[in-house]
């Protein structure tokens, strides 16, 4: 099987280079190859980052201004490209356990197209999802919510095709893990837990998702986040033309003041996007 490890490499998290390179360089598997995507790094960052590797990586530029979510789908392109069998995700500013790669390599199972990992806090030992499921093949396990991101999964690109590449450049929402996940699971595909490996998510100012909080300004946050994303796939299923409508609805309720949003916030619910909950609602229940 042919194993690559694939990330975007960019300015704003080069501060983290030094974890990211010594997490590769501990991997107890290193029969893998390092696919990295340069965004907008220099001559010097770059070379830095080939010189410190022990895997030399193969190095992909000039992405002439792609948009954050269109240089994820490139990375996969390349990757079908050079006819790698597994591609391992990880984000440039986290961290990854020693078995990360061992672990994905050891549980692969052609039946599933996605593999996702366990995500930790940065330099803790507490997850950062209460839990996940073992298996995801259905569109309701991340219908209103997500836990798979680019940082604790990996494709069997097997399963990816032309085709699917090309419809990952219809997402038009900065959320492109949840988009990419979502399609798959209404294509038919399905996913697996993989029990080894962890993966390290640090929170800064520049994470789109972060931790996920009941604050005003984060539900409200979420309330457009969910908008943008049920508008890019509301032409594959009906059920995300039917959300989209529900939280227009609400937003528009919520500028009218018909309804405080604070009130129905799904405390229980950990996963990124996951605090609003329109089952509470009254006005939705029945429609």
């Amino acid at each position: 099987m042919k194993v690559a490890f694939g990330t975007v490499i960019y300015e704003e998290g080069f501060d983290y280079v030094l974890d990211y390179i010594s997490s590769l360089n501990n991997q107890t598997y290193n029969d893998f190859d390092i696919l990295l995507l340069n965004d907008n790094l220099s001559n010097e960052q770059e070379s830095y980052i080939y010189d410190n590797l022990i895997i030399k990586p193969k190095i992909f530029k000039n992405m002439n201004g792609l948009k954050p979510h269109q240089l994820r789908v490139e990375l996969i392109r390349k990757a079908k490209v050079e006819n790698y069998d597994l591609l391992i995700l990880g984000d440039f500013d986290d961290v990854f356990s020693e078995d990360r790669i061992s672990s994905m390599v050891a549980e692969f199972d052609n039946e599933f197209c996605f593999f996702y990992n366990e995500l930790y806090y940065m330099g803790s030992t507490k997850k950062f999802f209460s839990k996940i499921p073992d298996i995801t093949q259905d569109i309701g396990c991340i219908l209103e919510s997500n836990y798979i991101g680019l940082s604790n999964s990996a494709l069997n690109l097997n399963y990816i095709t032309k085709h699917i590449v090309n419809e990952l450049n219809g997402c038009t929402n900065s959320v492109f893990d949840w988009y990419m996940y979502s399609l798959l699971l209404h294509l038919g595909l399905k996913g697996k837990k993989i029990t080894g490996g962890k993966t390290f998510y640090r929170i800064h100012e520049l994470n789109i998702a972060g931790k996920s909080n009941d604050s005003y300004e984060d539900i409200t946050k979420e309330l457009e986040i969910k908008i943008r994303h049920y508008l890019a796939l509301k032409n594959k299923n009906i059920i995300y033309s039917e959300k989209l409508k529900d939280y227009i609805k609400l937003k528009r309720d919520i500028e009218n003041k018909k309804l405080n949003i604070m009130d129905y916030i799904d405390h229980g619910n950990d996963y990124w996007w996951g605090k609003l909950n329109l089952n509470k609602m009254e006005c939705f229940k029945n429609d």
